[in-house]
């Protein structure tokens, strides 16, 4: 299976999920996750799995857990995010027909991740998922990395936040042992995408009960055991759907008590915000870098620009990512700001513009040092361990919307985006971004 590199006219992609201006939804997942460079993300193979089934494209890239070790399973594991490429969809699941859900219209996230942590089990665990703590992987041999590639879909996600899997899982754990260690009655809240063809958007809740907790799985993969997957028999109290039953895996399910609350999740400090933005002013005082690379470009004089460029990205979209607090770490701003310089290769090819792309990028890079390692695994890992206490309260609880039609899509929207950067001087103005957000894939 191939991409489109180019898209043909008329064609549209959803892209709204990668061009956020906050990260807070989607980090406390009430919105679409869009991971970034340098986050420490949960990732979960079972899950990943029913993607596969779903929108195969063959190879062993597309199971990575099939080149694992095999002294332990790991049914879910801690990865840093190295890089990301982005890419328009697959070409057959674009014009695939059939049912919307059926089809693939996001942008591609192509996610380059290596095994930071692995799951730690005991012989009297009574849960049939891990523990919600990873031991850090330290081995001679080469580091375990591979790559997943994420798209909106309705399938079940499998790259999330580790604040936010670990937060869920340490909270259904407590209610349970709360309830004298019975799940059975407990009220669930749970989010979800319901209009998986709509604009990136906040989830709806829905409401549910336990009913039983599946102890046992007869799983003949290695690495799919004790995930958690499909672990909670609940039966929904929502709208139509009041007492259907279905099932949901350990780290969807929300006790309703703490239905208000969500983890904390990795920013930049005030510092790093201060220091960065006084590297862009002094790029920008550059006459080249600002009359080419401070505004998006304008896709009415290059009307073929968003056809040719998955994610836009320009210096003032990075100055409102960082006044919204979207960026979790360092990385993520100079994941950004290598964009403007892969965007102008792709669309401008060998040029001068290019050129300035590439010097621009070597001077903010150079000038980051200043704030700390940049490319630092150590740093990286301070930037998002954030520990099960922090926590912060919703403003107002977000009450269960009744159900309208079958069973919520298991899927919270995921989405990759590029950035685009200005042409032959041009200073133009905001490039239209009328993309959609829907789910994750393979």
């Amino acid at each position: 299976l191939g991409h489109l590199f180019r898209l043909p006219s008329g064609f549209n992609v959803r892209r709204n999920w990668l061009t956020q201006l906050s990260s807070l939804d989607g980090a406390t997942g009430k919105k679409t996750y869009s991971p970034q460079v340098g986050d420490s993300v949960v990732y979960i193979p079972k899950a990943h799995y029913d993607t596969i089934q779903k929108f195969p494209t063959g190879g062993n890239s597309s199971v990575p857990w099939k080149t694992w070790p095999t002294n332990s399973p790991l049914p879910v594991v801690r990865c840093t995010v190295k890089d990301i490429r982005y890419r328009f969809p697959y070409d057959d699941y674009y014009r695939r027909r059939g049912e919307e859900d059926d089809r693939c219209t996001s942008l591609v996230a192509i996610l380059s991740l290596v095994v930071t942590g692995i799951p730690e089990f005991s012989t009297n665990r009574v849960f049939p998922w891990p523990k919600p703590e990873f031991i850090s992987r330290q081995t001679r041999s080469s580091s375990l990395s591979f790559e997943v590639s994420i798209f909106l879909n309705s399938c079940l996600d499998f790259i999330l936040p580790e604040n936010l899997y670990l937060w869920r899982i340490q909270k259904l754990e407590a209610a349970i042992g709360a309830n004298n260690n019975d799940p059975v009655g407990l009220d669930i809240t749970s989010y979800y995408n319901e209009h998986t063809n709509t604009e990136d958007s906040v989830f709806k809740t829905y409401a549910s009960k336990i009913l039983q907790m599946n102890v046992s799985e007869d799983e003949s993969e290695y690495h799919f055991q004790h995930s958690g997957y499909d672990a909670l028999r609940i039966a929904w109290q929502t709208g139509n759907e009041e007492g259907n039953e279905s099932f949901l895996c350990a780290w969807e399910a929300i006790p309703t008590e703490y239905s208000s609350q969500f983890p904390s999740y990795p920013t930049l400090s005030e510092g790093e915000k201060d220091a960065i933005i006084s590297s862009l002013d002094e790029l920008e005082e550059e006459d080249e870098f600002k009359s080419w690379f401070s505004l998006p470009v304008n896709t009415s004089q290059y009307s073929d620009y968003p056809n040719m460029i998955e994610v836009p990205m320009s210096l003032s979209f990075i100055r409102r990512r960082i006044e919204e607090g979207y960026y979790s770490n360092k990385l993520s701003v100079a994941a950004d700001m290598k964009l403007i310089m892969v965007n102008s290769a792709k669309y401008n090819g060998a040029s001068e513009i290019t050129d300035s792309a590439r010097d621009m990028y070597s001077r903010f890079m150079e000038s980051c040092e200043q704030i700390g390692e940049i490319g630092s695994p150590s740093s990286r890992r301070q930037q998002s361990n954030i520990t099960s206490s922090e926590e912060y309260t919703s403003s107002s609880v977000i009450n269960p919307a009744p159900r309208q039609d079958l069973l919520p899509a298991r899927s919270s929207a995921r989405f990759s985006q590029r950035n685009d950067v200005n042409v032959n001087g041009n200073t133009g103005a905001n490039s239209g971004r009328n993309a959609m957000a829907y789910r994750m894939t393979q």
